[in-house]
């Protein structure tokens, strides 16, 4: 019927005849109502009608969830600030909510409620991510429940048998020490809170030590130090930093002319570090 339609990005019209959809055009997506009509030039996704076909609820590329008159007139942001949105924005219906499910900084996604005046509610949370598909129209929630965990592994020196390294639900290598018995990984899901979080583990399956905040990147020859980087927050730019894997305190390298570091190494005397931003 259409190319270049993004998953879950299609809706009948309540009249059963015709459709929106986000379209994808030259590298760019569009809302389409009808389907070859634009409505709205900027990037959407998962677009919804209302049960009285009068408005569409879509998602927008800065993770929001906005509403737009089905004519093209009146777009209105009603919840922003989110990492992340799952499925699609459902309405109620009695066209007062729109539901959908998005993640929080640090948060499973779970699902909430706004009404059109932007007042927004939980509905529900658990552990794990949910994801809404749908909602009938006696009320009963389509939803799906997702369960995601990166596991690390790793095959020490002198061992025949791989052994899991991972410390909470999302543990992700970044440095292995010369001799295989020591890796650096970082903690970015729901354990670790609303920071990533820099650990250092023994590959003979030894307690996990925590170093502090931020993103692993390498560990010094001489096994004292792991290169990390971290986002202060509050519009100031990534840092470097210097994570002691015993006694001290951490330093944090000025940096001046960088948005975001994405890779680092030590020089062999460990005196120097080279990276990319």
């Amino acid at each position: 019927m259409l190319e270049g339609v993004p998953y879950a990005s299609a809706d009948w019209a309540p009249n059963g005849k015709d459709l929106v959809a986000a379209h994808q055009i030259g590298g760019k997506t569009r809302l389409e109502f009808p389907i070859g009509k634009p409505i709205l030039d900027e990037e959407a996704s998962s677009p919804r009608f209302s049960p009285r076909g009068d408005r569409i609820a879509f998602f927008t590329a800065e993770n929001a969830v906005a509403v737009i008159d089905s004519s093209g007139k009146a777009m209105k942001i009603l919840s922003s600030g989110w990492v992340g949105l799952l499925g699609a924005p459902c309405w109620r219906p009695d066209g007062k909510e729109i539901w959908f499910t998005a993640a929080g900084t640090g948060q499973p996604s779970a699902l909430y409620a706004v009404d059109l005046s932007g007042r927004r509610r939980l509905v529900t949370r658990s552990p794990g991510d949910l994801e809404l598909d749908d909602i009938s129209r006696d009320g009963r929630v389509l939803a799906a429940h997702h369960t995601t965990v990166n596991i690390l592994a790793g095959l020490g020196a002198g061992q025949e048998k791989e052994r899991d390294l991972s410390w909470l639900d999302a543990s992700t290598p970044a440095d292995l020490s010369p001799d295989g018995k020591t890796v650096v990984l970082t903690e970015a899901g729901e354990g670790s809170g609303a920071t990533p979080a820099v650990y250092l583990r023994g590959t003979d399956g030894s307690p996990a030590v925590r170093l502090g905040e931020g993103t692993g990147l390498a560990l010094s020859p001489d096994g004292k130090w792991v290169l990390g980087s971290a986002a202060p927050g509050q519009g100031k730019p990534e840092q470097l930093l210097l994570l002691p894997t015993g006694p001290g305190e951490t330093r944090v390298l000025k940096n001046d002319h960088f948005e975001s570091f994405e890779g680092a190494a030590w020089s062999p005397d460990g005196k120097r570090i080279i990276f990319s931003a």
